[in-house]
């Protein structure tokens, strides 16, 4: 459905009472600041665990944990089915770390059992052995304008390592300037692999990502997945702009933000002194 500037835009934070990585907060607070900018009217609805998910909303954060409160998390949305019930509707849903692994097809219990996912991205997480922890700098691969581009893919694809080659390193200050440029903070512990119905959702020349083939996070269809904090839309306008726009079906007219640019320009350059 088309939005037009002075409407109200929902804003639905799933479970915050059980999914609240530090900084994940952040994402919907971004996500709201950017749409009053443009004009619009955002509402965040927090809807918690023992609450009823609306389905009609055009955007969802799903939040990270890990342990109990992620598989209970999981088996709350199973039950309750609204939030696969939106995004086969074409709601874009975004998640981050325990987040991005509950909307896979499985993820691993703090005992290693696996424990199964809503499977609204064709991903599975299995444990790991070392965590992966610190900085991550890459190229968004797959928000092409405001439309996923795997939707243009066709059916026969070949595994994500074949198609899509790891980013080449990159120049600091290039890189702070050019927004299809994404940086965070990644930790965690389980190891990633995309299925064929999914792509990554950046191609990554720092950190280790998904399962340390250049890749991090996931897109299938509209549910977009990621292990970065920061909280990461903060660190990463590009993108919350292209989240935005993908949830409103429309295309956005930029902002300038010196003082975004400028916090983002810093992120970058320090994440990529670390690796010099």
């Amino acid at each position: 459905m088309n939005q037009t500037s002075g409407e109200t835009v929902d804003i639905v934070v799933v479970y915050p009472d059980l999914l609240r990585a530090p900084g994940d907060a952040g994402n919907a607070e971004v996500l709201a600041r950017r749409l009053e900018w443009r004009g619009f009217r955002p509402r965040l609805r927090l809807v918690g665990h023992d609450q009823p998910l609306p389905d009609n909303a055009r955007l969802y954060l799903v939040g990270g944990a890990e342990g109990p409160a992620q598989v209970a998390a999981v088996q709350l949305l199973a039950a309750d089915g609204r939030l696969a019930r939106a995004a086969l509707a074409g709601a874009v849903v975004f998640a981050t770390g325990g987040g991005y692994q509950l909307l896979g097809r499985s993820f691993p219990a703090p005992d290693g059992t696996r424990i199964d996912g809503l499977g609204l991205l064709d991903v599975e997480t299995v444990p790991g052995t070392d965590p992966a922890r610190g900085d991550v700098v890459g190229r968004l691969h797959l928000l092409a304008g405001n439309r996923i581009a795997a939707e243009q893919k066709g059916a026969d694809r070949s595994p994500a390592d074949e198609t899509h080659p790891p980013e080449p390193e990159l120049d600091a200050d290039q890189a702070a300037s050019d927004p299809q440029i994404v940086t965070g903070y990644e930790d965690h512990s389980g190891v990633t692999h995309l299925g064929p119905e999914a792509d990554p959702l950046a191609m990554i020349s720092v950190g280790y990502g998904n399962c340390g083939d250049g890749t991090e996070g996931a897109v299938t269809g509209s549910v977009i997945g990621t292990n970065l904090q920061g909280p990461v839309l903060a660190r990463n306008p590009g993108l919350a702009d292209r989240i935005l726009g993908l949830a409103l079906d429309r295309s956005l007219r930029s902002l300038v933000r010196t003082d975004v640019d400028e916090l983002r320009r810093r992120r970058i350059l320090a994440a990529m002194r670390t690796t010099h």
